[in-house]
C-alpha cells in the first residue's frame, strides 16, 4: 500500500508542471504566491509587411489633348510622390493629371524614395479637337464703355489650361488687354482672341461697335388703337421722345418719325392715328452732331372695336321657308366676315343676294349664339336666336326612348312603350299603368334632347285617358291642365312660368327654361285603380305666332294674341291660370288677358314680366280695365294699393305716378315710371270667388292728366268741362 501511494504522487507531481514551471499543490492548483514566466509560442510570429507604392491603373488609352488623373497610394511607405513621364513629347503628368500631346506609347512613373509603380498610357487621337468659345462674338459699347471676353478652350466637355492672347485690329476705335475690351471712339473694328494648347492653336474675331454716348427713348414701346373711338379704344395717341449725349439731356432734339405700313397707321410729329385693322412699326430717328443715326421702334397695333349691339331681328327661323338659306338681317356694306363667338370663333360662310346676307340653313342648328359681325371699322357682337316652330323634346318611338324619362316613386306606376294608341303624327305614346289604387305621381323629364328651350313659349303635348276618370297634369307649382275622361287633351304649360323660380326639381332646385332636366310633371287625381292606364305623346316646344300689329306709343301692354301672354305671368300659377280671351274684350280692344281661378285665394299676384314699353316718365299714370267675373266683390290694384271691382262690371284701375314709384315687386325690388318691369297687378279677395271664375284685364296704357285752362284772375268759378263740377256740390 504504502509503495502505491509513492507512486501515486510521483505520477500526480509530474501532471502537475505547467509549461511555465509553477508550483501547485498536489490537485495541481497555482499557489498563490507563486510566480510564472512566458515561454514564447512560435506558431503567432508574421512577416514583416510589404512597401510598395500601387497606382489605380497599370494601362490606360487616352485620346489626343485629353487629360486623365492617376491616383497613387502609399502602402507602409512615408514620402513624397515624385510623378514623371517617359516622353515629355507625347505626355506631360502634374500631380498625377496626365496631359495627351502627341500619339504613341508613353509610361507615367509614381516614385516615392526607392520604391515606384508605372502606368503605360497608348494614346490614339480619335480626330475631336478642342473648340475655342468666347462669351460674345458681337459687342456694341457706348464712348468710354467697356467689356470682358470671357474666353475658354474645351474638349470633351473639360476646359483645357490654354494660353489665350488679345489683339485689336484698330486700337483708335476700341483696345484690349487680357481680354478687357475698352470703347475709345465712334466706329467698327475687331478683336482677333486666339489660343495655343500644347502644340494645338486657334483663333476667333469678335465684331465690335463703338458708338456714341447717345440714349434714345420713347414714352412708349407699344401702343394699341382702334380703328373707332369707342369703349375703351382712342384713334391715336402721342408718342414723346428723349434724348442725352454723355448723360446730358438734349433740348429740342430733331427727331424725324416715319412709319413701316401707312394701312395701319399714319404718324405725325409722334402723333400716331389709326388707319385700318393690323399691326406696323413707327421709328423715330435722330441723328448726333457727328452725324450718326439713332432709332428707337414703336410697336402700333390697331383693333377693331368689339361692340355689344341690342338687335331686335334676332330670331332666325329655320323652319320658316323651303329654301335652303336664311336671312341674317345686318348691314351687307362693308361686311369683312361673320365669325361664331359660340364655336371658338368659327367663320360662317354666307353669300350676298340683292344685298341680303344669307347663311346656309346646314350651318345651323337650334341654339343660342354670339355672333361676331366683322365690318371695316367695327365688329359687332350680337346674340341670335336660332329657333324652328316646334321643336321635339321627348319622343317615344322605341323602347330607348324610355330612358328620357322616370318615375319619382317607382311601383305604384309601369311605364311602357305603346305604337296601337298614338297622336296624331306620332308613331308610339307612353302609356302609363297603375299598379294599384294611387293618386299621384312625377314624370321626370331626365334627359331631354333639346335642354335649353329659352327661345320658345310653351312646352305641349297631348294625353289620351280612355277612363271615366278626369285627372289634372302640371309642371311642380305650375298651372294645372285638367286631362277629361274618354278621349284626348291638349295640354300646354306657358314658359313664363318658369321664371323666378317657381318651377323646381324634386330637391327643390329651380328649374328655368334655359334647363328643363329633370322637369317633373306632376299627374294626380282619384278613383284610379289597378290596371287603368293613359298615354302621353311625343312632348314638344313651341312658339306663338308673332302678329305684327300697330301698337301706340302708350300701350304698356296688349292682349290680342297668344304671344302676348309672354309679357305677363302668374306669380302663383295655381291660383290663376291665364290666356287670351278674344271673345270678351273691353270696348273696342280685339281681346282681354283672362285670369282663371283655379285655387281661390285671399291675394293673387300677376307679374307684368315684359312691359312693350316699360319707361312712361313722360306720362301721369297707368290705366287698365277689368272685368269681374264672379259674384262678389274684390279689390284689384298694386302693392300696396287697391281698387273696388264689383261683380259683374267693368272697372277702371288708374295707378297714378305717386302710387307706382316706390311700389314694391314680389322680388324685392321696386318699380317706377322710368321702368314698369315686374309691376304687380294685385287681386285682393280672390278667396270669395270660387273655382273656374275669371277676371278679365284690358290693356295696360299710359296716361296724361289734362292741361289746365289759362283763367283770368277775376275769374270765381267756370262751367266748361266736366271737371269743372268738382268746383261746386249740391
Amino acid at each position: 500500500m504504502k509503495k502505491f501511494t509513492k507512486i501515486l504522487v510521483a505520477l500526480l507531481a509530474v501532471a502537475c508542471i505547467p509549461t511555465t514551471l509553477a508550483a501547485c499543490d498536489i490537485f495541481g492548483t497555482p499557489s498563490a504566491s507563486s510566480s510564472s514566466v512566458e515561454v514564447p509560442d512560435s506558431s503567432s510570429s508574421e512577416a514583416p509587411a510589404a512597401e510598395k507604392v500601387v497606382l489605380d491603373k497599370t494601362t490606360a488609352s487616352m485620346d489626343l489633348y485629353e487629360t486623365m488623373t492617376l491616383t497613387a497610394t502609399l502602402e507602409n511607405v512615408t514620402g513624397d510622390i515624385v510623378w514623371s513621364t517617359s516622353d515629355t513629347s507625347k505626355a506631360t503628368v502634374v500631380d498625377g493629371v496626365v496631359t495627351a500631346l502627341a500619339e504613341g506609347e508613353v509610361t507615367i512613373t509614381a516614385t516615392v524614395g526607392e520604391f515606384s509603380a508605372q502606368c503605360v498610357i497608348t494614346i490614339e487621337s480619335s480626330g475631336q479637337m478642342p473648340v475655342l468659345s468666347v462669351n460674345s462674338d458681337n459687342v456694341s459699347l457706348m464712348e468710354g464703355q467697356e467689356f470682358t471676353l470671357t474666353s475658354v478652350l474645351n474638349f470633351k466637355g473639360q476646359a483645357l489650361n490654354a494660353t489665350f492672347t488679345y489683339a485689336t485690329s484698330d486700337p483708335s476705335i476700341a483696345t484690349v488687354e487680357n481680354g478687357k475690351i475698352k470703347a475709345v471712339a465712334t466706329g467698327s473694328t475687331t478683336i482677333i482672341v486666339s489660343v495655343e494648347y500644347n502644340g494645338f492653336e486657334d483663333s476667333k474675331v469678335v465684331a465690335v461697335k463703338v458708338t456714341e454716348d447717345v440714349l434714345l427713348e420713347a414714352s412708349e414701346s407699344e401702343i394699341v388703337l382702334g380703328t373707332l373711338a369707342l369703349n375703351e379704344y382712342v384713334t391715336s395717341k402721342t408718342v414723346t421722345t428723349t434724348v442725352t449725349v454723355s448723360g446730358v439731356a438734349v433740348e429740342n432734339a430733331q427727331v424725324v418719325w416715319a412709319v413701316e405700313n401707312d394701312a395701319v397707321a399714319t404718324v405725325d410729329g409722334g402723333v400716331i392715328t389709326a388707319v385700318g385693322a393690323g399691326e406696323t412699326n413707327v421709328s423715330a430717328t435722330y441723328t448726333s452732331e457727328k452725324g450718326n443715326a439713332f432709332t428707337v421702334y414703336v410697336k402700333v397695333i390697331v383693333e377693331k372695336p368689339i361692340v355689344a349691339e341690342e338687335w331686335e331681328d334676332n330670331l332666325i327661323d329655320i323652319d320658316a321657308d323651303d329654301n335652303d338659306t336664311v336671312e341674317l338681317k345686318v348691314n351687307s356694306d362693308g361686311l369683312v366676315q361673320i365669325l361664331d363667338k359660340s364655336n371658338d370663333n368659327a367663320a360662317l360662310s354666307y353669300t350676298l343676294v340683292d344685298g341680303k346676307v344669307m347663311l346656309n340653313k346646314s350651318d345651323l342648328s337650334v341654339s343660342k349664339r354670339t355672333l361676331l359681325i366683322e365690318y371695316t371699322d367695327v365688329i359687332y357682337e350680337v346674340v341670335v336666336f336660332i329657333t324652328t316652330e316646334r321643336v321635339t323634346l321627348i319622343s317615344f318611338a322605341t323602347e330607348t326612348d324610355l330612358e328620357n324619362v322616370g318615375f319619382y316613386w317607382d311601383g305604384p306606376q309601369t311605364m311602357a312603350l305603346d305604337t296601337e294608341v298614338v297622336a296624331e303624327g306620332d308613331t308610339g305614346s307612353l302609356k302609363i299603368t297603375y299598379t294599384q289604387e294611387q293618386g299621384w305621381n312625377y314624370l321626370l323629364l331626365k334627359t331631354p334632347l333639346v335642354t335649353d328651350i329659352s327661345l320658345y313659349d310653351f312646352i305641349e303635348f297631348k294625353v289620351y285617358n280612355p277612363t271615366n276618370n278626369a285627372f289634372v297634369i302640371q309642371p311642380t307649382w305650375g298651372t294645372g291642365v285638367t286631362v277629361a275622361a274618354n278621349g284626348w287633351t291638349d295640354v300646354r304649360f306657358l314658359l313664363t312660368e318658369f321664371a323666378d323660380g317657381k318651377i323646381t326639381d324634386m330637391a327643390g332646385k329651380p328649374i328655368t327654361a334655359g334647363n328643363i332636366t329633370n322637369l317633373p310633371l306632376c299627374f294626380y287625381g282619384d278613383g284610379f285603380v289597378a290596371d287603368q292606364a293613359f298615354y302621353i305623346s311625343s312632348i314638344e316646344a313651341g312658339k306663338f305666332e308673332r302678329v305684327v300689329e300697330e301698337v301706340a306709343e302708350n300701350v304698356v301692354a296688349k292682349f290680342t294674341a297668344e304671344a302676348d301672354l309672354t309679357s305677363v305671368t302668374s306669380f302663383w300659377a295655381h291660383v290663376y291660370g291665364l290666356s287670351i280671351d278674344t271673345t270678351f274684350a273691353y270696348g273696342e280692344e280685339k281681346g282681354s288677358l283672362k285670369a282663371t281661378v283655379g285655387t281661390p285665394n285671399g291675394n293673387g299676384y300677376l307679374i307684368l314680366n315684359d312691359p312693350l314699353r316699360a319707361d312712361v316718365s313722360a306720362y301721369d299714370y297707368i290705366s287698365f280695365w277689368v272685368y269681374n267675373g264672379g259674384t262678389v266683390d274684390i279689390e284689384v290694384g298694386t302693392l300696396w294699393k287697391g281698387f273696388a271691382v264689383k261683380a259683374g262690371e267693368w272697372t277702371e284701375i288708374k295707378l297714378t305716378a305717386d302710387i307706382l314709384n316706390g311700389a314694391d315687386t314680389m322680388f324685392g325690388t321696386k318699380v317706377s315710371m322710368e321702368d314698369l318691369t315686374n309691376m304687380v297687378i294685385w287681386i285682393i279677395g280672390g278667396d270669395k270667388l270660387t273655382v273656374g271664375d275669371a277676371l278679365y284685364f284690358s290693356s295696360l296704357t299710359a296716361g296724361k292728366n289734362p292741361v289746365a285752362e289759362e283763367v283770368a284772375e277775376n275769374v270765381v268759378a267756370k262751367f266748361e268741362s266736366e271737371a269743372d263740377l268738382d268746383t261746386v256740390w249740391s
